[in-house]
This record gives structure tokens, C-alpha cells and sequence, in this order.
């Protein structure tokens, strides 16, 4: 991993080093026209420019901000059944699993995974209406997940797994889960936002 000391000094493979620092980047502060913005950013302007209601998201900010912690945060009134079970997938993961199982996670659950789905929606042509911010996050999204990320994410992953065999499948179920989760929250999101009203055992379907 990235050193974290006051006096840097290298720590851990170069390739995951550079994985982590270019994600916190683009996540962070990435190019957007003329200036920068972070992906979660972008993502609550498309919301606003779609109509959406944002104001669950600014409570949750406004929490998170006051008590330091985003997994109890989950628990507040209005956020969705799915994507609290996607946070709490994600820090039970980040709290419970190996190193490794941690990367298969990433890897497997979100850099690999999400380019794909996203596709279907960028795809959809809304007529002029207010899903073009919407779209522009998705298709960064997709550009960099897919063509950057997760071939580095693949890396790391072989990286921290090695030659040990009892790695990759001791991460297994922490893979499934963590997809199945991210999967499922992203498709029940998209399809609420398109006025999609597929039931919960649709939505599984269309990802498992």
C-alpha cells in the first residue's frame, strides 16, 4: 500500500501504488469541461439536473460529517434498502477480510463489474431531457474502469495472492457477496431513476 508516513518511503508493489493514488485522484478531482470535480460530485449534479431528489444524500453527508461514521449512517430514514446493503457489505469487507479478499472485492465487485452495467444506460436516449450530466458520469465511469483500472486492480490482486493457491479461493465468497451487493444496488438505483420498476427479483436476475 501507499506509504503514509511524514517521510515517504517506498512501501509495498509500484503497480498498486499507482493504483491507489491515480483512483484517489480521478475520484477526487477529476477533469470535467473546463474544470475539476470529484466522481461522487458528479454524480449528485446529474441527480439534480434529472429531477431527483437529492436530500437524502445531503443528510447523509451532514451525518457522516458530524458523527465520523458512514457504516451507522446507513441505518438513517430514506436511505434505500439496497444501497444501505452495499455499505454494509463494503465496510464489513474492509473490517472482517485479508488484504487479498479486500482487492478480490474491489477487483471483481466494482473495476470489473460496473463498466458493463453502466453501458446499458448510457445507451438510452433520453430526448433532450436532463440525463446528460447523468450519462457524462457514467461514461468516465466506464472509460476509466474499464480501460485503466481494472486491468491494474487485476494486477494488484495477482500481486497480493501470489503463489498461494488457498488465496484466491479463501476470497471467493467475499468476491460473490461483494458483487451480488454492488450489483444489486447499482441496477434497483438505475432502474428507479429511468422510471424502470422491475421487482427486486428482476433486478437479480439481470446481474446474477
Amino acid at each position: 500500500m501507499p506509504g503514509v508516513r511524514t517521510a515517504w518511503i517506498p512501501v509495498g508493489d509500484p503497480t498498486t501504488r499507482r493504483l491507489i493514488n491515480e483512483i484517489s485522484l480521478i475520484e477526487e478531482s477529476d477533469e470535467y469541461g473546463d474544470s475539476f470535480i470529484s466522481h461522487f460530485e458528479l454524480y449528485v449534479r446529474g441527480m439534480t439536473n434529472a429531477g431527483a431528489d437529492s436530500s437524502g444524500i445531503e443528510e447523509f453527508l451532514r451525518h457522516v460529517e458530524c458523527v465520523r461514521a458512514p457504516d451507522l449512517a446507513v441505518v438513517l430514514e430514506g436511505v434505500p434498502e439496497a444501497s444501505s446493503r452495499f455499505m454494509k457489505t463494503t465496510w464489513e469487507v474492509i473490517r472482517t477480510q485479508p488484504i487479498h479478499c479486500r482487492a478480490a472485492a474491489f477487483a471483481f465487485g466494482r473495476e470489473d463489474l460496473t463498466p458493463e452495467m453502466f453501458e446499458h444506460v448510457v445507451s438510452i436516449d433520453d430526448h433532450g431531457g436532463g440525463l446528460g450530466t447523468f450519462v457524462d458520469y457514467l461514461s468516465r465511469r466506464i472509460e476509466v474502469d474499464g480501460e485503466q483500472h481494472t486491468p491494474m486492480a487485476m494486477l494488484m490482486l495477482v500481486t497480493l495472492c501470489g503463489d498461494d493457491g488457498a488465496f484466491p479461493r479463501e476470497g471467493g465468497h467475499a468476491v460473490i457477496d461483494h458483487a451480488a451487493s454492488v450489483s444489486l444496488a447499482v441496477w434497483c438505483r438505475r432502474s428507479y431513476a429511468l422510471g424502470l420498476r422491475w421487482p427486486l427479483a428482476e433486478c437479480r436476475r439481470r446481474v446474477l
